[in-house]
């Protein structure tokens, strides 16, 4: 939904679809976290190249970006601020152990997701250990 809101505020240029495309990834907090910082990250670097791109011909065209860029943010914050607050209410203390503690210290250990090595001699250290996965 984000990206459609995004194409559309490409092409209509309306400041409410930016906010509908912040609510939506504010939404996504509740599901996946990480998933919306990458999300969070890819539209404010499309919308800083469609600026530096564009070749419109504003007056002031530094505060242009920086009202789309608080349109998008107003709608993600409203909706992860109040998500925050109400998760803060509901776990309390263990909001901070299974957010930001668990992921940066044991998920690796927990589910480990291991990836091809590039490099031939680590596979060849591998299958020798008889620990080549296919």
């Amino acid at each position: 939904m984000t990206l459609n809101l995004m194409v559309l505020h490409y092409k209509t240029k309306k400041l409410s679809l930016l906010v509908a495309a912040g609510l939506v990834t504010g939404a996504m907090v509740a599901f996946k976290h990480d998933v919306v910082a990458y999300t969070a990250i890819a539209i404010v670097a499309g919308l800083i190249a469609h600026h530096i791109l564009a070749r419109t011909m504003e007056a002031n065209r530094t505060s242009s970006l920086l009202v789309r860029l608080f349109a998008y943010f107003a709608g993600t914050v409203t909706i992860v601020v109040s998500l925050l607050v109400y998760f803060a209410i509901k776990s309390g203390p263990n909001m901070l152990q299974d957010l930001i503690v668990f992921p940066l210290t044991d998920f690796r250990f927990a589910k480990p997701e291991s990836y091809p090595s590039l490099l031939m001699r680590d596979r060849y250290y591998k299958v020798q250990m008889g620990e080549f996965l296919h």
